[in-house]
């Protein structure tokens, strides 16, 4: 039988993740590693997702504070010092997990795809289907948000401008082109984003935290 537990080693911490556990919406523990200091007490405050706390006064998980950097549509990324939390909730479950700078990238897209899987029927036959109110699809919108909380994304945009739509030269005029040095013809691609971590130096979780907070709060 493959029980919650092994879905977390196996599926979670097998892949860098360092701690986690699966809470039904009833606040029952299915599952958790055997490390996670997570109290009940503490749990009633996660699943209030009172992100304006969350992200002014922070919030306690063990022996640790963690203040929120983003969320959506169920998910939250919190960082202190040490480690990132990541939480999703679905209709039947929450999913906590703690991991540290060795996965900070791909931490996001693990925990958020191992809960894509246990979301549901309901979801996943319209995670493609785009929302009339938001624009986008479900997944498509959780997707950006799981890219968006990777460390070198989120921060160089932070003070790097950010284009909506990759350049097209059939907007522009042919004779303002030919009138125009090609070194000043900027062409914003996939690949800027990619390159961004070579901008910013952080040694450790602990520097990119305390320079993300300063600048975003």
């Amino acid at each position: 039988m493959y029980s919650w537990i092994n879905q977390i080693e196996n599926e979670l911490l097998s892949k860098g993740i360092k701690e986690a556990a699966i809470i039904g919406v009833d606040g029952s523990t299915l599952a958790k590693s055997k490390n996670f200091l997570i109290t009940t007490d503490q749990f009633k405050i996660l699943e209030t997702f009172d992100m304006k706390e969350f992200r002014k006064k922070g919030f306690k998980v063990g022996y640790s504070y963690f203040w929120l950097i983003g969320e959506c549509l169920g998910e939250f990324l919190a960082e202190n010092k040490k480690h990132c939390l990541y939480v999703v909730k679905t209709d039947q479950l929450y999913i906590i997990a703690l991991y540290d700078e060795k996965i900070c990238r791909t931490g996001p897209a693990i925990v958020g795809e191992f809960a894509d899987l246990r979301k549901g029927s309901a979801f996943n036959q319209s995670k493609w289907l785009k929302d009339k109110t938001r624009g986008v699809s479900p997944a498509y919108e959780l997707f950006w948000f799981r890219k968006s909380m990777e460390p070198s994304y989120i921060d160089s945009r932070l003070i790097m401008p950010y284009y909506d739509e990759p350049y097209s030269d059939s907007e522009q005029d042919e004779s303002e082109l030919a009138n125009t040095a090609e070194e000043d013809i900027v062409v914003p691609s996939i690949m800027e984003e990619e390159n961004m971590e070579g901008l910013f130096q952080f040694g450790t979780l602990n520097d990119l935290f305390s320079w993300r907070r300063s600048k975003v709060y």
